[in-house]
């Protein structure tokens, strides 16, 4: 789950110093992979965050800045009407199985992805992380 994973990013120093970027969106798959790098490219600090059934993104494709936070679930929830893809006949308890906001503010925008809980962790090279799959 992304609050593990968020959890465990809060521990890296200088997250403000990662620069992020959209490196692969599936639409056919609702997938969106985002890259974390330090400094180089493809460096010992790389890593990935597959995000899964992606309903919605806001934001640059490439920013600086990897403190990611959850948002309110009711932030979720009118973002996802006001794009007419919640119902009001689902329940609230088993969309926030199916759906979370993830956020990132910048100085000048913001990040906002609307997707699953469920994850994937990769490393580009053998980092202090652990690789999760969630199906």
């Amino acid at each position: 789950m992304l609050e593990e994973i968020i959890s465990e990013l809060a521990h890296l120093a200088d997250l403000e110093t990662y620069a992020c970027r959209v490196w692969r969106y599936q639409a056919a798959h609702s997938e969106m992979l985002i890259r974390f790098h330090k400094e180089q490219e493809f460096d010992e600090n790389s890593f990935f965050l597959l995000f899964s059934r992606v309903a919605y993104f806001e934001g640059p494709m490439v920013w600086k800045g990897a403190a990611f936070s959850i948002g309110a679930f009711e932030e979720c929830k009118q973002t996802l009407a006001r794009l007419r893809i919640w119902k009001e006949t689902w329940s609230d308890e088993i969309m926030k199985d199916v759906y979370r906001l993830y956020k990132l503010e910048l100085d000048a925008t913001q990040v906002r992805i609307i997707a699953s809980p469920m994850v994937d962790v990769g490393n580009w090279f053998d980092l202090p992380f652990t690789v999760q799959q969630s199906f």
